[in-house]
């Protein structure tokens, strides 16, 4: 009986030794991912927008939070927010620069989990490019009606999926539409 309660005292004390250590590394861990994260959306908003932008204006409503992308005069030059939808392996989240009129001036896949050599091939950039082959895609293309070609092969807003993730490619497609009708939305509201 009193090996018993010796072997369980210890591994109790164990246990909450360890629980202990956890979670003082994820306080302090937690702070450092959180800014990291910020700076990885903050690029990303950069980077999906012209050159010509200097400045951006957050908007945080209810069910959405997006940003007009302005000149260093403070004219409109787009918009830019971030697209989340279910992939095949979990959440791809996709910022998204538009100009006036939602069509696409860039996108970035800033997270994913996707299956290494298929859905993750969002992120890849293939020798010689500068920037992954599939956000090229999307430019141009008006970001309401954004479609993968082998759901809609006539439709002129159509993107084409990558070979064996088209799951990866609709989910990035039906994100960007999603929060594209949010974002028109509330400036038909008066979020202008």
């Amino acid at each position: 009986m009193g090996n018993i309660f010796k072997m369980s005292a210890t591994l109790f004390l164990v246990a909450g030794l360890a629980s202990g250590l956890l979670a003082f590394y994820s306080s302090m861990t937690s702070p450092v991912i959180k800014e990291l994260s910020l700076k990885k959306e903050t690029e990303a908003r950069t980077y999906v927008v012209p050159k010509s932008v200097k400045e951006f204006e957050e908007i945080k409503k209810d069910n959405i939070t997006y940003y007009k992308a302005k000149d260093d005069k403070g004219s409109l030059i787009g918009y830019v927010f971030l697209a989340k939808g279910p992939g095949f392996s979990g959440d791809v989240e996709t910022m998204v620069g538009v100009d006036p009129n939602f069509k696409i001036f860039g996108v970035k896949v800033i997270k994913q989990t996707e299956t290494p050599g298929l859905g993750a091939e969002t992120q890849v950039v293939k020798y010689g490019d500068t920037k992954p082959f599939f956000e090229s895609w999307f430019e141009g293309v008006n970001s309401i009606n954004v479609v993968v070609e082998k759901d809609n092969a006539n439709s002129k807003d159509k993107v084409q999926s990558i070979t064996g993730a088209t799951i990866t490619t609709r989910a990035v497609c039906n994100a960007i539409n999603k929060y594209s009708k949010l974002v028109k939305e509330d400036l038909q509201e008066g979020g202008m």
